[in-house]
Parts: C-alpha cells; structure tokens; sequence
C-alpha cells in the first residue's frame, strides 16, 4: 500500500558531527558520529545480510560470516546512509531505476551507544519498516534521531529488498528453492535485520528483550506478515501496526501463475534446462532488465486512493503473499489463532487518501461532488452514491474532500483493521488495540507541488508527528513544516502511547485506552482508541458504515493489499 512514494525522503541526513564512540557487532566494530544536536550517537549503513545478488538474488536471505560475506575488516565507517534498495520512481515512471541491489543495511540511533538505561537492562528498542508499496523506501528517508532522543529509546531502521527483487514469485524459482516456494524475500530480509538487533543492540545501549516492530503503511503490512510468520518468534517484544494493509490472502500457487509473464517477459522462458535454467537466466540479468520484466501492474498500480466504482474489487497485484513457508496463512486467520502473540497496536488514519487523492474535489460544492459521485459509482447502483453519503453526512458538511477520503480509507484500510484488531483480539493472550487518528494537520501540509496540500488525518501524518519528521516532505516542497502546539500535543500522545507498549506490554488507562476485547459483547462489540491530543475509547468505531459497506458488496475484494 502507498505509504510514500519513491524518491520522496526527507531533507539529507544531519551533518556529521563529533565521532560516537566505536561499537563491536558480531562482525566487527563500527564507527558513527553525533545527531540530534549532539543528543544522539547514530550509526548509519551497517550491514546485516549478505548481499542478495548473484546466486543470492531471487533466494533466502543469506546471513553474515564473520570474515566473509556481509562483514567487513577493519572498522566500518557508518557515518553516511546506504543505497536505498533498488526501485523505480513511481511518481515519475519515465525515470530510471535507482539505487542498488545490495542493499541490506540498517541504521541505527541511540541516546548513548556506552550506557545502559532501565535498572541496567538497556534502553528499549523501536525496530521500523518503512513504507511504500513494498516496491519504494529507503532508510535515508526516516532519520528517528529526534525520535530516539526525545523518547529515550534505541530506534533502529531498516532495508529490505524491493519490488521483484523482494517479492517475485514464479514456478521456476519454487522448484529451485528446497523450500519448493518463493516470493516475500524482503520480509526474510526483515527478519534477519531483527535477529541482527537480537545479537547486536546490547552493545548500542539497547535491550534485545525489549523490541518493538513498527512499520507505516507497507511497513504497517509488514507488520502483519511477521506476525504471519512463524519464524519471527522470539525477534520482537511488541508490535506496531500503522495504516498497513489488511489484505495478506493470495496463495503461491495463484502468484505464480499471475506472475508467469516476469519469465516470459525477461527472455528466460525459453533456457535450456528446466527451472534450473530458467532460474539462471533471471539471476544473470541485470537490474535493469529484472524491473523492466516485472509486470505491469507492479510499476502501474491503479490509484488505491480512489473510489470504488468496479464491483469486481480492486485491481491491485499482491506482492505480499501467503507461501506456505514464510506466510504460513492468511493475516486475519494468523492473528485469531495467536500464532505470534505479542502486545499490539493496530493504527490508521481518519483521511488516509488526503496525501495523496486520486480526485481532488476540495473546491467543489457538494452538489458538484454528488454529481460527479453518481456516474463515478453508477454500476453499484442508481442511486448507490446517495445512499453511501448518509454514512458520511459530518465530514460532507466540513469538504467534500472529507468526504472522499473518508470513503476510501474505510473501504481500504479502517474496515479491515477493524476485523485483525478483533480477530488479534480473539486469538492473543497478549493486549491488543486499536487506533483511530482523527487529528490532522493545524495547517494544510506542503508536500509535492501538484496543486494540493494535505489538510486532514492523512496517510503517514502519526508517523511524522509522532517521530519529529517534520521536514520529510522538503526534498520536494522545499518547505519543512513548522508544527503548532497541537501537531507536537498529537505527536507527544502517540509516542507516549507506544513507549508505553513497548516498556510495559500494555497502554496505562491514564491515557483512557482499553483493549479491543474490552468491550462487553466482544468480539461482535469491540473497544477502540479515538486518537486526537488525548485519546478517548469508544466502543465500535465505524461498525455500522463498514456493515453498510459489506451487505452492498464492497468488502474484502476492497481492502488494500501490499
């Protein structure tokens, strides 16, 4: 799912300042710098992985050996950021791909690599896994120094591969691979980053017992797909789950058949030699050639952001994907049996499109919105358009801008939220919530000069006002957002809130949260966190448009996948 685009970082990466002191890792010791005003030691593009080129293209992420791949000699000079994974620019297909495919670094910030906090324990840990469809992203682009210096934590970023490299999946590469599966390498990648911070984050002040796995948007996904996983047992404490999407459901089999061009379309469906062969040649192309052969719809997605108007569902292609080895089943299925049973934070977004609308109908009347909805929506129905207003009368009232982004995040995102809380509810012993930001901006935000400033809750906004990146989107606008003091009071709640979890394994009721099955009738009541500067529990949020939306066909087939 869209978090943020490719190419869409925040301003470089802080000036290196004075020399933090030398770290040791398991392969050897590494040398970073100073950030957050000197607050911060920053260690930026250490090495967690092999890298997953040559014969390790296309295949399970190979850990380091001390003294071989993925290590280096001497001390590593981590004071400048990585090469994000390679990627195309998808506000700008025209461009060429960028970056490279060895990739598999991590940053990582900690208010003091030589000292120890929490009774000797070390400083809790906030792991992230940034956004952008699975297919864009980079670590450059979320510098949590302020993040890990005003919350006092170790705050560690990673890379994962990217686009087909991370999550193609054919028959050849199955039958080649002795798990007799492919596809979802990046979240294999993921994995070893986070056994890397189990072996490793003691020595940066951290405690290994006290991770916490967060990621936005795709990264949200990602969250979801660990806690699919089997093999994550044991690699995080807790987790946080921001705007991902609900939709982890297509099978290999499925994917390998929707996938069959990649092969055709690279050249390679014709090598001697079986799947062995075809294997090779798709490890022998270059990168280019690999991105120009994905399919389509994997550089073209259509506009998640939009509004419904075909019944059949949404044309999306699902590069996250149940393999049966390292998805093991359907996210909704995975979190009712409690097969990674962690205190966890579900969150989304009351506007989520408002970063960017398919449709922007900010300045139109809404008699202007309702006749460009009627037509937009006609095969649902004549008068379907009309009837799915009276589920939206408040916002329409505010813009109907309001209005259409509303509609789109709960199709994609807070409907199906609501069915994993519940459903992690029912099968976690652990606690479990739900968030529900409705917050936005004080001010419309400069983000891409394309005529538009996001003005309500939208995608990503927690993300930003909770870790301080307020100049994320000044690569592009050329303006850093200057927040007010109620941007920083909703930051400040949400940091809180999630340092809470972290810490303890559960949010105080100081904060007025409550656990999805708190609620009385649960599971069909459930409990839910409205998110502004203070939180406020209500009990169902969104239950009664999401029924409305389910009874008139626009349910699963709607919820946003990657």
């Amino acid at each position: 799912m869209a978090a943020w685009v490719v190419g869409m970082t925040a301003a470089a990466a802080a000036a290196a300042g004075a020399t933090a002191p030398t770290v040791s890792t398991t392969c050897g010791p590494v040398a970073g710098t100073t950030a957050a005003g000197g607050g911060v030691h920053a260690y930026r593009g250490i090495p967690y992985a092999a890298p997953p080129t040559g014969d390790n293209r296309f295949a399970p992420t190979v850990p380091q050996t001390k003294g071989g791949a993925g290590c280096w000699s001497g001390t590593l000079n981590a004071t400048t950021e990585p090469p994000m994974c390679y990627q195309s620019n998808a506000l700008d297909p025209s461009a060429k791909p960028t970056g490279s495919e060895d990739c598999l670094f991590l940053d990582v910030y900690t208010p003091n690599a030589t000292a120890t906090a929490g009774g000797g324990r070390g400083y809790g840990v906030f792991a992230f896994i940034h956004g952008g469809d699975l297919t864009g992203g980079s670590a450059a682009a979320y510098d949590l120094a302020n993040f890990s210096a005003a919350q006092g934590v170790v705050a560690v970023v990673l890379q994962y591969r990217l686009g087909p490299f991370g999550f193609m999946a054919t028959a050849e590469l199955s039958a080649e691979d002795p798990r007799k599966t492919s596809g979802n390498y990046g979240f294999l990648d993921q994995q070893e980053a986070l056994r890397w911070v189990q072996k490793n984050i003691a020595n940066f002040g951290g405690n290994a017992a006290n991770v916490t796995v967060f990621g936005q948007s795709s990264g949200g996904t990602s969250v979801f797909a660990l806690l699919s996983s089997p093999a994550s047992h044991g690699l995080f404490s807790s987790a946080i789950s921001l705007s991902g999407s609900p939709n982890i459901t297509m099978d290999l089999h499925s994917a390998e058949a929707a996938n069959a061009q990649f092969v055709s379309n690279a050249g390679c469906d014709k090598a001697p030699g079986g799947a062995a062969g075809v294997v090779k040649c798709l490890r022998g192309l270059n990168a280019t050639a690999v991105m120009a052969a994905q399919p389509k719809l994997w550089t073209a997605f259509p506009n998640i952001f939009g509004i419904p108007s075909d019944p059949k569902g949404l044309a999306m292609p699902p590069l996250a994907i149940v393999d049966g080895a390292t998805v093991t089943m359907p996210v909704a299925q995975a979190l009712s049996s409690g097969l990674v049973d962690v205190p966890l934070i579900v969150q989304s977004m009351a506007e989520e499109p408002d970063l960017l609308p398919a449709k922007i109908v900010y300045n139109m009347s809404v008699s202007q919105f309702r006749d460009w909805l009627d037509p937009h929506m006609a095969k649902f129905g004549s008068m379907f358009a009309e009837e799915a207003l009276v589920n939206y009368i408040s916002p329409l009232a505010v813009n109907p801008q309001k209005a259409y982004d509303q509609i789109s995040a709960d199709i994609g995102v807070t409907c199906g939220n609501n069915v994993l809380a519940a459903a992690a509810g029912t099968g976690f012993r652990s606690n479990v919530y739900q968030g529900y930001v409705t917050q936005g901006p004080s001010k419309p935000v400069a983000a891409i000069p394309d005529g538009y400033s996001p003005r309500y809750a939208f995608h990503m906004w927690d993300l930003i006002a909770a870790c301080g990146l307020w100049d994320f989107f000044e690569a592009y606008s050329g303006t850093a957002y200057a927040p007010s003091t109620a941007d920083a009071a909703l930051g400040a709640t949400i940091a809180a809130s999630w340092k809470a979890l972290n810490a303890h394994g559960e949010l105080p009721a100081s904060m007025n949260w409550a656990t999805v099955s708190s609620a009385p009738g649960f599971p069909d009541s459930q409990a839910q966190g409205i998110v502004t500067s203070h939180v406020a529990t209500v009990t169902n949020n969104k239950a009664t448009t999401c029924r409305w939306w389910g009874t008139h066909g626009v349910g699963k087939l709607f919820w946003w996948c990657d």
